[in-house]
């Protein structure tokens, strides 16, 4: 499970807007090659939460979100590594104006740390 929390604040012509986002997800990765160094390719579906904020206005809207994932990782110990990942996240929404689906893509890179349970 990912879940995570970005915010954003901008002031333009004298108003405040704020932004803020709310993805949560499942994520499936399959793990190539043995040993230390393991490249991974992998898929994340979910939602994300919006929260949009100028003035007195309040936007909130709730998508669904995919995203092809592939990155690296890094084990420097038994049960301890680093990984390293880029995803392209779409989140899909329906347009008004075309009353069609649409979708809006991003792209995103990422470290961190893991810790490996071996059952034993």
């Amino acid at each position: 499970m990912n879940l995570g929390v970005y915010r954003g604040q901008s002031n333009s012509g004298g108003a405040a807007t704020n932004l803020s986002l709310l993805p949560i997800s499942l994520l499936s990765e399959i793990l190539f090659l043995e040993g230390k160094f393991q490249p991974f390719v992998g898929a994340q579906i979910g939602v994300l939460h919006t929260n949009f904020q100028s003035g007195d206005a309040l936007i909130r809207n709730t998508y669904l979100s995919i995203a092809p994932i592939a990155g690296v990782q890094y084990q420097f110990a038994q049960d301890f590594g680093f990984t390293f990942s880029g995803k392209h996240p779409f989140s899909f929404f329906k347009n008004e104006f075309t009353q069609r689906i649409d979708a809006f893509p991003s792209f995103s890179f990422s470290a961190g740390f893991f810790y490996c349970v071996q059952h034993r």
